[in-house]
């Protein structure tokens, strides 16, 4: 789960023109087992008015290819102290540093606004709803512009738990470059990773996050190994 509770959730409208709750019904009518032709000409009529009966029918459809996709998420600030703070333990754990991804990965920068994006049941209907979960997954809200967070998204694997060995993203071992120690990180913790990446194939950069002494701040120092 997300720390924020519209990321990834980013409501549809049910406000619809009578085009657009068409659209939605007959494509409901389509994925229905023999609807009886009252049902069939009551639902039309609702959506000749703009109103679209079972709204909620469309959300749980895409709830339900939701969590078919997994969300791997990076940003470009290693020294930024709520980064650490929310995701590496209290400054207690550690910060990968990757190069080349883009190149292999299709990676996504989220969007930061002040408003909701616009959304509309109607674009949650196929093909349309690439684009619209496209918008989903990669839109925040402004306050957490400090994140400038890129994101690699999953979308083809079906996830059993949090814990699925699918839900792992590999990567190549050129592609790892650096490793961060959070200034909170225990001495002997940070000893057994760098003993675990010595034979690494190629060279790792180590650094340790310190406290600036001035300023509200981290400063990254490299480490010789």
């Amino acid at each position: 789960s997300f720390n924020d509770p519209f990321d990834c959730s980013i409501p549809a409208s049910n406000i619809s023109t009578p085009a657009e709750a068409t659209e939605c019904v007959e494509y409901l009518l389509r994925q229905m087992e023999a609807p009886t032709p009252a049902f069939q000409a009551w639902v039309r009529n609702e959506a000749s008015n703009g109103r679209i009966p079972f709204a909620e029918d469309f959300e749980k459809g895409w709830r339900k290819s939701l969590e078919k996709a997994g969300v791997v998420c990076f940003t470009e600030r290693p020294d930024n102290l709520l980064m650490w703070a929310h995701y590496a333990s209290q400054h207690g754990g550690l910060c990968l540093g990757f190069e080349g991804l883009s190149e292999r990965l299709d990676l996504q920068r989220v969007q930061y606004a002040k408003t909701l994006p616009t959304l509309k049941l109607v674009d949650l209907l196929p093909p349309k709803d690439l684009e619209a979960t496209k918008i989903r997954l990669t839109s925040k809200s402004c306050r957490w512009a400090y994140e400038r967070e890129w994101r690699f998204i999953l979308c083809e694997t079906k996830f059993s738990s949090n814990s699925d060995p699918h839900r792992k993203v590999p990567f190549s071992p050129n592609e790892l470059r650096r490793v961060i120690f959070g200034c909170r990180m225990p001495a002997e913790r940070r000893q057994e990773v760098i003993l675990l990446l010595k034979n690494w194939p190629t060279k790792i950069h180590f650094y340790e996050a310190v406290t600036h002494s001035s300023r509200f701040a981290l400063n990254l120092r490299p480490i010789e190994i």
